[in-house]
């Protein structure tokens, strides 16, 4: 805000400073012409700005996502396991632990959940880390 009150940035020209900024509010603040704060404030100040900045975010996101797919693709299996191990969780990747408390002076129980066995989570004692084909009954 000015001296008075007023304001120093329109939306539209806060609106215009969010595209192309890869969601970063140093780069509003660069088109701005202002520091940091500046941008910052006037990012949280107008309902219109804030969803432009998420949806900027979001754009990139997308292109991180984009780029992710690239290289599960060509097989980088780096990668995959990152993709796996964020995002395919309920299909038993990743490494989970369940930490309960006994309620006790700081007295804890740390162990794999329940449904987590060395066959399908990953465990040193499945070598690939991938849940086999199927689970002989």
């Amino acid at each position: 805000m000015g001296k008075h009150g007023e304001r120093r940035y329109k939306a539209e020209q806060v609106l215009e400073a969010i595209k192309d900024s890869a969601g970063i509010v140093s780069n509003v603040a660069r088109k701005l012409g202002c520091d940091w704060h500046t941008a910052r404030r006037y990012i949280d100040e107008y309902t219109s700005a804030q969803a432009a900045f998420d949806g900027e975010m979001q754009r990139v996101n997308d292109l991180g996502e984009i780029e992710l797919i690239k290289l599960m693709q060509s097989g980088d299996l780096g990668a995959i396991k990152y993709r796996l191990s964020s995002k395919a969780k309920d299909r038993g990747y990743g490494e989970q632990m369940q930490i309960t408390g006994t309620g006790k002076a700081g007295a804890f129980l740390l162990g794999w959940a329940e449904d987590d066995t060395a066959e399908d989570q990953g465990h040193p004692d499945n070598q690939n880390g991938l849940p086999p084909a199927s689970k002989a009954a």
